[in-house]
């Protein structure tokens, strides 16, 4: 019997890992927070302004930037808190 969880289980995995309570931040951690937010912020907008100069506004461009905007600050975020743990530096306050 293979114990390896699949794709689905290591997505569930890390979408539960994002499933933290703001109020328990620490410094390290809004910065690491305001860090992935500008992170898929600029690439969000650097993408779509390249969509709407070929394309021109559309909806495609709006929806594009949703979503790179989600992927990119959801990844920079756990690479980020990955990076910090590495230096043991938490980002949210012990209970």
């Amino acid at each position: 019997m293979n114990d390896k969880p699949d794709i689905a289980e290591r997505i569930g995995a890390a979408i539960n890992e994002l499933d933290i309570d703001f109020s328990r931040f620490t410094l390290a951690g809004w910065f690491i927070s305001l860090l992935s937010l500008l992170g898929g912020g600029s690439a969000a907008y650097a993408i779509s302004s390249f969509m709407i100069r070929r394309n021109g506004l559309d909806v495609a461009a709006g929806l594009v930037f949703c979503l790179t905007m989600i992927a990119v600050t959801t990844v920079g975020f756990l690479v980020l808190r990955w990076a910090f743990a590495i230096f043991g530096v938490s980002i949210t306050k012990s209970t």
